[in-house]
């Protein structure tokens, strides 16, 4: 990640939308969630991966509520680069209907210069 401002400092603390989405899936286990989260790093669709839990989800399904540990991704890539994600994820994820969901966000200046650094030239 990317290195903190100096103590004081107010450079590129200004929220922006700036073109920045996340991405928001869940994985059944860790295994799982680190191999969806590698293969987004490795191809370059994502700047950064943020993998928490395990969580409890609690959800309808099948006419029946069910409650599962799963672990959630929080993905961040460009409002161009989403199509490619949302697409890797369909692709690779063990689910028949896996939760995608995509929020644009508001972020500092420097953050969605990272981002964008990390995923444009490979889009």
């Amino acid at each position: 990640m990317p290195g903190t401002p100096a103590s004081g400092s107010r450079v590129g603390l200004i929220a922006e939308f700036s073109g920045i989405v996340e991405i928001t899936t869940t994985l059944p286990n860790h295994s799982a969630a680190l191999d969806m989260a590698n293969g987004l790093l490795e191809s370059r669709l994502c700047a950064c991966v943020h993998i928490a839990g395990p969580i409890l989800s609690v959800y309808r399904w099948q006419g029946a509520v069910q409650r599962e540990e799963e672990y959630s991704l929080q993905c961040k890539t460009t409002e161009l680069g989403q199509t490619a994600v949302v697409d890797r994820i369909r692709d690779h994820h063990p689910y028949a209907l896996p939760q995608i969901v995509v929020m644009p966000i508001q972020a500092t200046h420097a953050y969605a210069t990272w981002v964008r650094e990390q995923v444009e030239s490979h889009e």
